[in-house]
């Protein structure tokens, strides 16, 4: 671990530690305080601006070089935040990043929110956005569905709706740390606890209380719901290719662009 890393992590588990003394309620509007803020910083080739996809406020992110271009690749993307936090300001400046490195064009959804608006809302909102994209005459195979956290259980789940309303499936996923198992019941989830530099346990399962009131009860399933677990990417999208990244930073978009990894263009 680098030395910028070591203090990152000692910072977030500090962050952690008191967050876990607040309620719920106080970590709701903490939360939903610090992920509206916009960290991101300009770059004179991305493009940003902000639009409406199938009733659903969005915001593309996309060099300025492929702005015209028709067959350039799209990436749906949905942000982080456990279903009830997370923002397009929080992750607009990932969204730069990805864009210019790897010369997409990134859709960012801003779905709502729970506990305003619950399961299945996020879902709703995800679909109408693909499906708006497909009836422009989008081509599926040159889209992505992509997310980190919840925004990366939400990307799977919409991959697993599109399979089975027999509609054209995306290209490829993109997922950072996503939040697979709603369940909790997986052995990551206390062999990596002293290490987790920032969720925790109860953190989850109050914003899945938030999130899914009717479908889970303290962790336990009550019904069965898309996304609740992770079925074979295979399965969801027909990915052309895997790549596996060596050790980063992950499922953190505010310090995007400014770690080692992100030095070494990672």
């Amino acid at each position: 671990m680098s030395i910028q890393n070591f203090f990152i992590n000692r910072f977030l588990k500090s962050r952690r530690a008191a967050s876990l003394q607040l309620s719920p309620e106080q970590r709701l509007r903490q939360g939903r305080k610090i992920l509206s803020r916009d960290y991101s910083k300009p770059r004179p080739q991305i493009d940003v601006r902000a639009d409406v996809m199938g009733g659903i406020p969005v915001e593309w992110v996309q060099p300025k070089a492929l702005m015209g271009d028709a067959r350039a690749p799209i990436c749906v993307y949905f942000h982080g935040g456990g279903y009830i936090a997370g923002s397009l300001s929080s992750h607009r400046d990932m969204a730069r990043t990805l864009a210019h490195r790897a010369q997409v064009r990134m859709l960012m959804v801003d779905y709502r929110l729970a506990p305003e608006h619950p399961f299945p809302a996020a879902h709703e909102d995800a679909m109408a956005v693909y499906q708006a994209l497909l009836a422009q005459g989008v081509d599926a195979g040159q889209m992505l569905l992509g997310g980190d956290s919840a925004g990366g259980n939400l990307a799977l789940a919409t991959a697993q709706a599109v399979r089975d309303a027999h509609l054209p499936l995306p290209r490829a996923m993109l997922l950072f740390s996503p939040w697979l198992d709603l369940t909790h019941q997986g052995a990551s989830i206390t062999g990596n606890a002293d290490s987790d530099a920032m969720l925790h346990r109860q953190l989850l399962d109050d914003a899945l209380a938030m999130y899914a009131p009717t479908v889970f009860d303290g962790g336990k399933p009550i019904r069965n719901i898309a996304g609740r677990r992770a079925a074979p990417a295979r399965e969801a999208a027909s990915a052309r290719q895997q790549q596996h990244l060596p050790a980063m930073e992950a499922h953190a978009p505010r310090f995007s662009g400014n770690g080692p990894a992100a030095a070494r263009g990672a």
